[in-house]
């Protein structure tokens, strides 16, 4: 006799018969789904392709976008400041670079990228990517910068740097060897080397939320230093790599996304990657630089790309205005009140002052737009939350 509260089980031949087959099931399914990821482990997919982040692709479509930049003799360090604020984007100038230089940006048309490189041009700089942190670079170390932050990104024993960091915001001056210090304890893992770097104190600045990996070799390059791996647990500052081809292993996936003119185009820029088919059907070894496997990614995450620029709709809002005044008050007041950020700004003195008379019902924003550009004899674009004017 069992107390009344305990239950007796009893195991029958059948009841046994049903209780092994559901294990032998359990575990047929379990070497099914463990042969199905066994490519992705053999083939490096473990490991994501540093630009095909959804970070980087954001900050990449926004420079996309048209600019409508015009400056005349403004420093290299409040041109960037415009537009970063306007853009609502990182980027960070390296801290050998003389930030006082006065850029000259002539009206054209021209997105946002084209606008920055011709800021690299006059400034003998380059843009080196870094997820979504635009960084500018001196002259021939943007891909030792971009090398530094790929072995971040795909080495595997450095995965804890390739975790994402919050936004680091500091309003006091600050050595950057006591930021890497505090993302060494947040891990955490040892770092030699750390009185290698020159004490500098920062002014206050800004990196946004990222990969530690992004937001170490942004604070560590300018200083001509990076990190490297000894093992999963312990890591060394050293001088920032030579650039250097690097190799990853692209699934079936990833290269099917890349349309054959596309690849073709690829090849003929890029002679000297090597490509190699390798083990599952359609997985390819590439070895290449870094800028190499970004443009290839881009190739791949076109349509995502344009996704991301698609201007979106304020919901079904409708707007109506009887306006009568200088367009400058206009489009400030409007910008304030929806949202929107207009590049330029402020404007130039001449459309400031020009006289708009608007009187709509219940329209759409791009309605609006569209009857404000008409009014002052001016192009007016939006893209998501931006608008330009030309």
């Amino acid at each position: 006799m069992y107390p009344s509260n305990q239950m007796q089980i009893i195991y029958t031949p059948q009841a046994f018969v049903v209780e092994h087959m559901r294990d032998v099931r359990t575990q047929i399914i379990s070497v099914i789904l463990w042969i199905f990821a066994l490519p992705a482990f053999l083939y490096g997919q473990t490991v994501l392709h540093p630009y095909e982040n959804t970070r980087f692709l954001k900050a990449y479509a926004t420079l996309q976008q048209p600019s409508a930049q015009v400056n005349e003799n403004v420093s290299l360090r409040n041109t960037l400041q415009s537009m970063e604020s306007a853009l609502n984007i990182a980027i960070w100038l390296d801290r050998r670079i003389d930030g006082e230089q006065l850029i000259q940006l002539k009206p054209g048309q021209r997105t946002h990228l084209e606008c920055l490189q011709e800021l690299c041009s006059q400034t003998n700089t380059e843009i080196a990517w870094l997820e979504n942190i635009i960084y500018i670079a001196p002259s021939h170390q943007s891909s030792r910068i971009e090398t530094a932050y790929w072995k971040l990104m795909t080495d595997r024993v450095c995965e804890a740097w390739r975790k994402k960091g919050t936004s680091i915001q500091w309003n006091e001056p600050r050595e950057v060897k006591s930021i890497i210090e505090e993302h060494a304890k947040s891990l955490p893992v040892k770092i030699e080397g750390l009185d290698s770097i020159d004490h500098d104190l920062w002014a206050p600045a800004t990196i946004p939320e990222s990969s530690l990996a992004a937001q170490s070799t942004c604070l560590l390059s300018g200083f001509d230093r990076s990190l490297e791996s000894v093992n999963r647990q312990q890591f060394k500052i050293v001088e920032l790599p030579k650039a250097s081809e690097v190799a990853f292993e692209y699934s079936s996936n990833q290269m099917q996304k890349i349309k054959p003119a596309q690849l073709q185009a690829w090849k003929t820029a890029w002679p000297a990657a090597k490509i190699k088919a390798i083990g599952v059907k359609g997985i390819a070894a590439i070895n290449a630089p870094v800028a190499a496997h970004r443009a290839l990614a881009l190739a791949g995450q076109a349509d995502k790309i344009g996704a991301f620029n698609k201007p979106a709709p304020f919901d079904d809002s409708r707007y109506t205005l009887d306006y009568d005044g200088e367009l400058e008050k206009l489009v400030g007041t409007l910008g304030k009140q929806i949202g929107l950020t207009i590049v330029p700004w402020p404007l130039d003195a001449t459309l400031a002052k020009r006289m708009v008379k608007i009187h709509v019902k219940e329209v759409s924003l791009d309605e609006l737009l569209a009857a404000i550009a008409k009014q002052s004899d001016l192009r007016i674009k939006r893209t998501d939350k931006s608008v330009s004017i030309e």
